[in-house]
């Protein structure tokens, strides 16, 4: 972070960074985050609200319908985040995936979000692995709005729904075709901010463990390979 912003300083262009991270009563590695964002050797490349340029971000979990430390943050540590020990200069945007259509117009950012068959009607929204059939305009969601860094659609070569070794929870890259239906929603609804994820590649899986006594991540992959994410 300091290369980069020494990189800055001297008028080379590098990306923005902030926070993404868990608060709970019993957790205090946001203090440390915010050493990082007070720290005026790393200040310059911390990501700034577009509204408010003297505002840092910082992105914190918010899982619908969860628990902490997932689920809904803790008020408290949301307002010490925001005040950062009286400079009041941090904009706490909350953030996940999947979520049902309510939390995006309330300003909640998607790190993915997978197809839906359908945004339009007053059917509920469903998310579907199947995007085979789509046409290019085919493959919708819901658009980010309300929210200070404005509005806000995420794209990713392929998601899960669920966990990624299960059959029929992840819809696979189809030799790129994912990701060109999900770029073409985000033409069509034009959002100011755009997310580009990867997948959750060491997300652990339930499956059996070949390796006992050791942690194995399944980085996507099904007992068989059926659900690879990698693979076209």
């Amino acid at each position: 972070m300091r290369a980069w912003a020494q990189l800055r300083k001297a008028g080379t262009p590098t990306p923005s960074i902030a926070a993404w991270q868990v608060i709970a009563p019993d957790m205090n590695l946001w203090q440390l985050q915010l050493e990082l964002y007070n720290d005026p050797n790393i200040a310059p490349v911390i990501l700034r609200s577009p509204t408010d340029p003297a505002k840092k971000v910082f992105f914190v979990p918010w899982k619908p319908g969860s628990a902490p430390p997932h689920g809904p943050p803790d008020n408290q540590t949301v307002e010490l985040i925001r005040s950062n020990g009286g400079r009041n200069d941090i904009e706490v945007v909350f953030m996940w995936a999947n979520f049902g259509a309510l939390p995006y117009s309330q300003g909640r950012w998607s790190f993915f979000a997978g197809c839906m068959a359908n945004t339009t009607s007053s059917v509920p929204l469903k998310y579907t692995t199947s995007v085979a059939s789509f046409d290019l305009q085919g493959c919708d969601r819901p658009m980010t709005t309300g929210s200070p860094l404005g509005s806000q659609m995420s794209v990713s070569p392929s998601y899960m729904l669920q966990r990624g070794s299960l059959p029929l929870a992840a819809s696979g890259k189809l030799a790129g075709y994912t990701m060109k239906t999900m770029f073409a929603g985000v033409f069509r609804r034009r959002p100011e901010n755009l997310f580009l994820s990867d997948w959750n590649a060491f997300a652990q899986q339930g499956q059996p463990n070949p390796f006992p006594n050791r942690t194995v991540p399944s980085q996507g992959l099904g007992m068989d390979g059926s659900n690879d994410m990698e693979r076209n």
